[in-house]
């Protein structure tokens, strides 16, 4: 169980005791500025998790163009 306190300071933490549009605001510009924040499950931002898998991603998405197009 967390305590009390330990939930006020994570809302504080992750600025969920802000409003909800000063929240999105805030997302919006973060996601424009290219900062994803940390990955809960790996511990490292997320712009690397989503680097690391990007090439495959690319690689299996033209493979499919090309067998659906030839």
């Amino acid at each position: 169980m967390v305590s009390t306190e330990e939930a006020a300071n994570l809302r504080a933490l992750y600025g969920l005791d802000q409003p909800g549009y000063v929240q999105y605001t805030r997302w919006i510009i973060q996601v424009l500025q290219g900062r994803f924040g940390q990955s809960m499950e790996w511990g490292r931002p997320v712009a690397e998790v989503i680097g690391d898998r990007l090439a495959l991603t690319m690689v299996v998405s033209m493979g499919a163009l090309f067998f659906t197009w030839v």
